[in-house]
This record gives structure tokens, C-alpha cells and sequence, in this order.
């Protein structure tokens, strides 16, 4: 939110004269912090009160997700759905916006109410006041300064103006690139909710990549443990060729140069026989350290895949593995197939630290895509008037060279030698009605005459995606 008066004064101006009339419709709360309205008009009134970075704005991007219930949610729909918007004002000049509504009662009369966003940086606020401007609920109540009282039945008073220095604007205000920067914050909004969503599904990733690691140094100082006894079978065949030499009372022998300790308790053939049993023990031990590794860095693989791949999943795949993970178990059975299978999950190849993931099935295809893969900036890739294989490049602005490579897998992976190759933004595809297809809005294409030799190295070691 700018801390220009004359910036917020616009802001609301502005607000003004696009919602006068219109009617509040289903609140949604996407994150404990962000809220917003639906309207008619097909765009949705935001309310962010985040930190240090509160703000308001219209938003005709921000996708429709299931609310996270909370008491104030149900008493703003209680109060106020499909309320109209009589006028939007700044509050004693701050940035404190008043939405003046008309509600209808229970006895379905026309009700006056006012709510009121407090959008001040460490100090947010989203109050319901009646008609007499009483406070009826709030997002945070209790008090919050000596004449700020947000507390049920009290009488609402703003807090007290802070002076402060305006930031000298380098342009004027423009109302639309406030709106445009806004709505870009809106990738950064949907991945905190999966955060604050599925916080237990990130957390058990993040301590099974950290056991996970901690198993292996284990593992391998088991190993190094087992090699300290691997050439008692010398030692114990030493004593059979020399066991008249050999006084075991001693507790030590000269083995070539190397002082080697007996039991002075057993004899010489005892002794022989226990170097031959602590050589097969260890032979045993660092074969099944070994087993054990390669078992552990596979799980490690897994879980670190899955923690790089969940940060642009949607919700219905977090969800399921919520489930998968035990973390959380669904009450009623789903219809169709689980989102979670084996055929269903794509593979990927890393080229020069930069991740690449593709279909080789219509089932791969239609989960990379729609459930795997959904950050709206990423690019998506498919050979042109063709079926073949779906690919996504994980990378916010990449280099012409890494989008040449993605063109060259959209070949190699469709079994293609050469072809055109589309290439658009995740935001400009959407799902057909058929597995596996794809309905693109607006696209460029890329014309690859033949596939490197760079891209068919890495798609032999191409490797499916492991949740394990």
C-alpha cells in the first residue's frame, strides 16, 4: 500500500466510482491474512493484511480455491453477503478504508453496515461495525493502543494518525499499475496458503530429507567400521601357519612388522578361529551397509524430489499426498483414479542444474500439467499438430538457450527426429476434454531441425519421479 496520501486517495476514489452499486458475494479466505469478495462483475475485491505489505485492489486473476474456515469468515457472510457497496472513503485520511454498506436483516429489511480494512504496515485490521458504527466482530480483537479498542460492542474509533514522511514518488500514481502489481503478487499468495495449508506435508518432506541424510552418514560409518576387520581372516590363517611360534598368553603377535592383539585367555586355535568369525562378520556387515545405502539414498532421492516438485502442485495433489504420507486420511473413498499412481507420475532430467520434467503418457502428460506443474510463469512445451509428450521447464525467465533444450525434449520425448515445437505460459493452457489434452490460449513456436546431443545424453538418464 503507497504511504502517499494522495496515492491511497486515489486508490479509494477509484474503488469508489468501480463498486458503487455492486453486491458483496461469497467470501473466501485463502490464507488466515488474505481474504476476498466476489462480484458480479466476475472480479473479486482482495484484502491483503499481510505484514508489512497491506493492500486492497480488484483482481479479475486470482483463482477460485476453498476457503479456510474461521469464525469471522462465518459472521462476514452471516452479516453481509450480497450486501451492496454504497461508497468507499479513507478514514481520517490514513490508510484505513471504509466500505459503507446495505445488508438485509434477518426480518429482511435493509440494514446499514460498515467494514473497515485497517491496512497499516505490522497493524492490520479487518472490522465489522453496525449501524450505529458499533464493532460486531473483527479479524484481531483486543486492544491495540490506549484509544484503540477493537473489542464487540464498542464504539469503533480509528487509531491515532502517525506522522511520517511521504516517499517522493518517481512517477505519478498510475491506478492501474498498482492493480497490475498487485495481481503479480498473487503466485506469492496461493504458494503461502499451501504452506499455511499443508505446513504438516512440508515438514515431514523436510525430516525425512534430513533423516534421510543422517541414515547415510551412519551407513557410511558402519562401512568404515566393517573395514577395520576385513583382513582378520589374514590374521587367523597367520596363526594356523605359524601356531607352534605363536604363545597367545601374550595377548599380542608380530604379523609381518604389525603388533596384532590376542586373547590371552583362549589358545592359539581359538584365537584363529575368532579373527575367521570377525572377517565373515564384517564381509556380512558392509555387504548389507552397502545394501542399506543404496536402499536409503533411493528413499533420499525420493523424498528430495518430492520436496523440490510439491512447491508449484496444486492443491488436489498436495492433498492426496497428505493421504499418501499418512498425514492425513480422507473420510469418504474418491471416485476415478487416484491422482497418486505409478502411471501417472512423469519423469524429469537435470541439464546443467536446471530441471526439466515431461510425460511419455497421456496419464504422465495430464498430471505434469494440471496437477504437478502449475506455476502460471513457467513454460510448457508440446510438438506442434501432433501427439507427444508434455514438457515443463521449472524456471522463472529462462535463458534461449534452456528454452531451446525444452524444445528439443518436446521432440526427442514425442520419438520425433525433428518438427516445431509450441511453447507457451502455464497461465495460456488449459485442460481438454480428453486425458492428455491440451486447449492453448495464445503460443510461439520453435523450430528444431535436430536434437542435440546434449538433450538425448540426459533423456537416457532420465529418471521418474519417486515418492518413496
Amino acid at each position: 500500500m503507497p504511504y502517499d496520501v494522495s496515492a491511497q486517495e486515489e486508490i479509494a476514489a477509484r474503488l469508489n466510482e468501480t463498486l458503487r452499486g455492486e453486491r458483496l458475494s461469497k467470501l473466501t479466505y485463502l490464507t488466515s491474512d488474505v481474504c476476498y469478495f466476489h462480484l458480479k462483475r466476475r472480479e473479486k475485491l482482495v484484502f491483503s493484511l499481510r505484514g508489512n505489505d497491506p493492500y486492497v485492489y480488484l483482481s479479475k486473476t486470482l483463482e477460485d480455491v476453498s476457503g479456510i474456515p474461521s469464525s469471522f469468515c462465518l459472521m462476514l457472510r452471516k452479516e453481509i453477503q450480497n450486501a451492496e457497496i454504497d461508497g468507499v472513503s479513507l478514514v481520517n485520511h490514513d490508510r484505513i478504508f471504509r466500505f459503507s454498506l446495505t445488508a438485509i436483516s434477518s426480518t429482511f429489511k435493509p440494514i446499514a453496515r460498515y467494514l473497515i480494512a485497517e491496512l497499516l504496515p505490522g497493524k492490520t485490521n479487518l472490522i465489522l461495525l453496525d449501524e450505529e458504527e458499533k464493532i460486531l466482530g473483527a479479524q484481531r480483537m483486543g486492544e491495540f493502543g490506549q484509544n484503540h479498542l477493537i473489542l464487540r460492542g464498542v464504539k469503533y474509533l480509528p487509531p491515532e494518525k502517525m506522522e511520517f514522511t511521504p516517499r517522493k514518488a518517481e512517477a505519478p500514481f498510475s491506478f492501474e499499475e498498482y492493480q497490475s502489481k498487485s495481481e503479480a503478487k498473487e503466485e506469492t499468495i496461493l504458494s503461502l496458503r499451501k504452506k499455511e495449508l499443508y505446513k504438516p506435508l512440508f515438514d515431514f518432506l523436510k525430516r525425512k530429507v534430513r533423516s534421510g541424510e543422517k541414515k547415510l552418514k551412519m551407513l557410511e560409518s558402519d562401512k568404515e567400521n566393517a573395514k577395520t576387520h576385513l583382513n582378520d581372516g589374514d590374521y587367523g590363517s597367520f596363526i594356523f601357519m605359524n601356531m607352534d611360534a605363536i604363545d597367545p598368553t601374550s595377548g599380542h603377535m608380530d604379523y609381518y612388522g604389525e603388533d596384532v592383539k590376542l586373547d590371552p585367555r583362549k589358545s592359539a586355535s581359538a584365537n584363529a578361529e575368532l579373527f575367521f568369525k570377525r572377517a565373515k562378520k564384517s564381509k556380512t556387515a558392509l555387504k548389507m551397509a552397502e545394501e542399506n545405502r543404496l536402499k536409503a539414498e533411493k528413499d533420499l532421492e525420493g523424498f528430495k524430489a518430492a520436496s523440490i516438485f510439491v512447491e508449484h502442485a496444486d492443491e488436489a495433489f498436495l492433498s492426496d499426498l497428505m493421504e499418501h504420507y499418512g498425514l492425513r486420511k480422507s473420510k469418504a473413498k474418491k471416485k476415478g483414479d487416484a491422482l497418486i499412481s505409478s502411471a501417472s507420475l512423469p519423469y524429469f532430467v537435470s541439464i546443467d542444474g536446471t530441471t526439466y520434467l515431461f510425460g511419455k503418457s497421456m496419464k504422465q502428460n495430464d498430471f505434469l500439467t494440471f496437477h504437478l506443474d502449475t506455476c502460471k510463469t513457467h513454460l510448457w512445451f508440446h510438438i506442434e499438430g501432433d501427439s507427444g509428450a508434455h514438457v515443463m521447464l521449472r524456471k522463472d525467465d529462462p535463458s534461449p538457450e534452456e528454452i531451446t533444450l525444452a524444445s528439443e525434449i518436446a521432440i526427442a520425448a514425442s520419438e520425433a527426429i525433428d518438427g516445431t515445437v509450441m511453447c507457451a505460459l502455464r497461465k495460456d493452457v488449459r485442460k481438454g476434454n480428453v486425458p492428455g489434452q491440451a486447449v492453448v490460449a495464445e503460443y510461439k513456436t520453435i523450430r528444431v531441425k535436430q536434437v542435440s546431443e546434449k538433450v538425448l545424453s540426459a533423456l537416457e538418464n532420465a529418471r521418474k519421479i519417486s515418492l518413496k
